[in-house]
């Protein structure tokens, strides 16, 4: 049998890909199986042990968007241009991200937030995790606060910012670039079995004192399962049809799902609501990094991105700027926390 030359490019595994197979994937919302999706896809079906099926499954998320939901795929959509890009962009973020997590996961900081073992995190609190942008970013993201904080970044930094542009900046970047990235990277991992990820949830108490108390379980839990039955009794109760349709501009959905979801929970759970997130297991022998120095990279590569996203074209540069050094830089000087308390300071000193 001939040898392979050294320049023969790599076996693809995906050449035989029914594409009117994939849109049916998409299109169904449904759960399946590896086997399953790879008949009707007409792809090769390949040894789960094997490092050709994670290069299959790699080259899968090249051209459309699945998530794994514990040893299921659901298909949400074919990517475009710009999210081919950040795929093929994928080496630069993804092993320091791969590094940051194995490593915060096995310190003792971290073991604090492990609950049997598994760590709860949402995708906010990951990116806030790995250094890829800082506290003030997910301030102004998400939040009851989010408007109040805006009024008062302006005020205290006499409007040094355009919280115009800083919403947009942030709502844009984290939906176009820093989202899908961190998506990809955790993929990634999956696939190589650095880390078992599984749908969670956060469920929580808002306690008189202020502080909210959370309890994170896993979809396969008998209570996440209860909080499966609220999304699909408000799926039916709004007339969501599927993932792509709740997240989709047109009806601006995503609010009144969110809201009508929490009713329920307190209703029927004695919570006052929940948020999805990731339930994350980590392979504990890939550890020993140098944690500071991979953040500053990481933060540093972002920054990189974020500057030359065309996205983010509409921004001045010198606003652009202010912004990054505002929600990206991990030793910016603003506190939009702070500005915040302050801000209702004064207003209290008004009345």
């Amino acid at each position: 049998m001939a040898s392979k030359g050294k320049g023969s490019k790599s076996k693809s595994h995906i050449d035989t890909l029914n594409i009117d197979g994939l849109y049916q994937l998409i299109n169904s919302d449904k759960l399946y199986g590896y086997r399953e999706f790879c008949r009707i896809l007409n792809i090769p079906i390949l040894s789960s042990s094997s490092s050709s099926q994670t290069k299959q499954l790699n080259e899968l998320s090249m051209v459309c968007e699945y998530e794994k939901e514990n040893r299921k795929y659901r298909f949400i959509r074919m990517r475009d241009s710009d999210e081919i890009m950040i795929f093929n962009e994928r080496a630069i973020y993804s092993p320091l991200i791969e590094y940051i997590i194995s490593e915060k996961f096995c310190s003792l900081e971290c073991r604090d937030k492990l609950v049997d073992g598994i760590l709860f995190m949402s995708m906010p609190q990951l990116l806030v995790w790995t250094g890829m942008v800082n506290d003030n970013f997910n301030e102004i993201r998400s939040g009851e606060h989010s408007y109040e904080t805006r009024l008062a970044v302006h005020f205290i930094n006499r409007g040094k910012l355009n919280t115009g542009d800083l919403k947009m900046f942030v709502n844009v970047s984290y939906r176009d670039i820093l989202k899908p990235i961190m998506r990809e990277a955790l993929k990634s991992m999956d696939n190589k079995k650095a880390i078992t990820i599984q749908k969670g949830f956060k469920l929580f108490k808002n306690a008189q004192n202020g502080m909210t108390i959370y309890y994170p379980v896993t979809v396969t839990s008998s209570i996440g399962q209860d909080i499966l039955h609220i999304c699909a009794d408000v799926y039916s109760e709004l007339g969501i049809k599927s993932v792509k349709e709740l997240y989709s501009n047109k009806r601006n959905l995503s609010k009144p799902y969110y809201d009508r979801c929490n009713e329920l929970c307190k209703e029927r759970m004695g919570y006052d609501g929940f948020y999805d997130c990731y339930a994350i297991i980590v392979d504990e022998s890939r550890t020993f990094y140098n944690m500071k120095a991979l953040q500053t990279e990481l933060n540093k590569r972002i920054k990189e991105r974020l500057r030359t996203a065309k996205q983010l074209n509409s921004l001045t540069i010198n606003s652009k700027e202010e912004i990054i050094d505002a929600v990206i830089d991990l030793d910016t000087t603003y506190d939009f926390k702070s500005d915040r308390k302050k801000y209702k300071e004064l207003k209290a000193e008004v009345r």
